[in-house]
């Protein structure tokens, strides 16, 4: 486990660029253009103005509260590239500093040694990539034909997207980030990747901030690409992002010690493939995310991590699809896990924690579909938890229905569906309904015969209507399925993620 980037990088002193003509909008660009006053990228005032404290305030020429400064254009930098934008205040509420890419707009370093973009005590900020806005390392990476015309030759490990710490309101929305180094993986087994690089690069990194949103970017490429660590915070939405080869999708912490973060949602991401992170030193662990409590003192509390789809071929190095570690006298009270699609589609024999790994005290997995292939090692586990409820799962083609390990108790599970299971703690299910005294009512050899897009259909007998209502856990959005569908406010429930009624639905998005 490594921690996450907290390199703070030095304010930066650049001259002070000439007037701008507008606080409300102010155009930047890697030079000046036109009369270089920011009144339009046409004539856009150049980006060091951003840096420099006296020019911000509240001033008819200063960035201040309501301000949206514009970025125009390409910032092309080197190798190693130092921090380019440092915000050097606050807006209000109602009145955001906004840093918005115009369209083509991106900031591309060879490699980034620090944060592309930096905050640290700003409050209402928002970060907003546009159409199209970009970050990324252009030339970082193992040498191999999978980097940008087979030229990834540099390896510097550090660096993001950027950086906001210690600040509250922080939105960050629309940026596409990454790649920041691409890992070469040949065939996804350790044994034949010989990279291990970029192991402190992470995409979009936020440190102890209050209200918190994080939704609809772009993340790829990077150790971790969703990066966050809290002190007493609280109030975090990471919703509708989509990440790919990188090693950890979602990456986050209680930081270097104790700290409490209350209301943590992750919701509707979308992430794939992480199998080029394997590495022959076996330093990569594979997680579609990964959030943890493991110092004393440490909590996540009124975690909820639902309607997310994650994917795809993930290596020999997987570990979870969703890893929730609460141990060492740091503590998860009663996460909530629901309404996932988790897809292994990896290629190579692998072990790892499962689908699903969850601690903390009176866990609740529920409908969830995951489904796996004939290499697949585990399902879905509850480790070191206490009084977990699971039910109304729906899960196939893996090699063990691993759902209690480490010392974890359940209070109810049941309801849950089984298929093409290849071991019953070495004996059948019958057994193991005996030896656990739960899955009464579960089925354990079904075929639930899901659609191409793992939703039910007219003969997914052992799903629809087979499930327990769970109105009664008082999960608002675990009352309606991953499609939004409202489920049934008396009667069974369907097993599974997707509820069988309602419109048709489209197949989840392949990246």
């Amino acid at each position: 486990m490594r921690p996450l980037l907290l390199t703070f990088v030095a304010s930066l002193i650049f001259p002070v660029a000439q007037a701008m003509a507008s606080a409300t909008d102010v155009y930047l660009a890697q030079s000046p253009a036109g009369s270089g006053d920011g009144s339009s990228c046409a004539n856009a005032g150049v980006y060091t103005f951003f840096n420099t404290g006296a020019n911000w305030g509240s001033g008819s020429t200063q960035i201040g509260p309501g301000t949206t400064v514009h970025l125009c254009g390409t910032f092309s930098f080197g190798a190693a590239q130092d921090t380019v934008l440092t915000f050097q205040g606050s807006g209000s509420s109602g009145s955001p500093v906004t840093l918005l890419f115009e369209s083509g707009a991106s900031l591309q370093a060879q490699s980034w040694s620090a944060p592309a973009i930096y905050s640290i005590g700003n409050s209402y900020i928002t970060i907003n990539g546009g159409t199209n806005g970009l970050i990324e390392a252009t030339l970082n990476g193992y040498s191999s034909a999978t980097c940008p015309a087979g030229a990834c030759t540099l390896t510097t490990d550090f660096g993001s997207c950027l950086l906001i710490n210690n600040g509250s309101n922080v939105t960050v929305t629309n940026l596409n980030c990454g790649p920041l180094y691409v890992h070469y993986c040949p065939s996804g087994l350790e044994a034949n990747c010989p990279d291990e690089g970029g192991s402190d690069t992470f995409g979009i990194a936020l440190s102890m901030d209050d209200n918190v949103l994080l939704t609809g970017n772009t993340c790829q490429g990077s150790w971790g690409c969703i990066s966050i660590a809290w002190g007493t915070n609280s109030n975090w939405t990471i919703s509708n992002n989509t990440i790919f080869y990188s090693n950890i999708g979602i990456l986050g912490s209680g930081g270097s010690g104790a700290g409490t973060l209350t209301g943590l949602i992750v919701s509707g991401n979308v992430i794939h493939d992480g199998y080029n992170w394997s590495d022959q030193g076996n330093l990569n662990h594979h997680d579609g995310m990964h959030l943890f409590s493991v110092v004393s003192g440490s909590v996540i509390s009124g975690l909820q991590v639902y309607d997310n789809y994650i994917y795809g071929n993930w290596g020999d190095g997987i570990n979870a699809f969703i890893f929730i570690e609460c141990n060492s006298g740091g503590t998860c009270p009663s996460p909530r896990v629901f309404n996932n699609l988790l897809v292994d589609a990896t290629v190579v024999p692998r072990n790892g924690n499962g689908f699903i790994s969850v601690d903390g005290t009176s866990p609740v997995i529920a409908n969830n579909t995951m489904v796996g292939t004939s290499i697949t090692q585990y399902g879905a586990g509850v480790w070191t938890g206490t009084n977990a409820v699971i039910e109304n799962n729906t899960e196939q083609n893996v090699s063990f229905a691993l759902t209690n390990a480490s010392g974890g108790t359940i209070s109810v599970m049941d309801y849950n569906n089984y298929y093409n299971i290849g071991n019953w703690n070495n004996g059948t299910f019958a057994q193991w309904q005996t030896s656990c005294s739960c899955d009464a009512h579960s089925t354990g050899n079904t075929n639930p015969n899901l659609s191409a897009s793992y939703q039910p259909t007219a003969s997914s007998t052992a799903l629809i209507r087979q499930g327990a209502n769970l109105t009664s856990l008082s999960i608002t959005a675990l009352d309606s399925d991953k499609a939004g569908i409202a489920r049934p406010a008396s009667g069974a429930w369907d097993v599974g993620a997707y509820q069988s009624s309602g419109p048709v639905r489209r197949q989840p998005p392949i990246f």
